[in-house]
């Protein structure tokens, strides 16, 4: 699973991964050179229930 941040030059994707966790304090923010996505955790389980292992969001 990814996560493009359209919104930014470059429209950098931050992959789903626990290597990409940076904040977990009320909500997931996974986040890679500088660049953030937070609360991921609902979107992740959605995908997780129903299967899906490859996405890009």
């Amino acid at each position: 699973i990814r996560f493009c941040r359209s919104d930014l030059v470059g429209s950098p994707h931050i992959l789903a991964s626990l290597e990409n966790v940076v904040d977990t304090r009320l909500a997931t923010t996974i986040g890679l050179n500088g660049h953030i996505v937070s609360t991921v955790e609902h979107l992740m389980s959605a995908f997780a229930g129903m299967g899906i292992d490859n996405a890009l969001v």
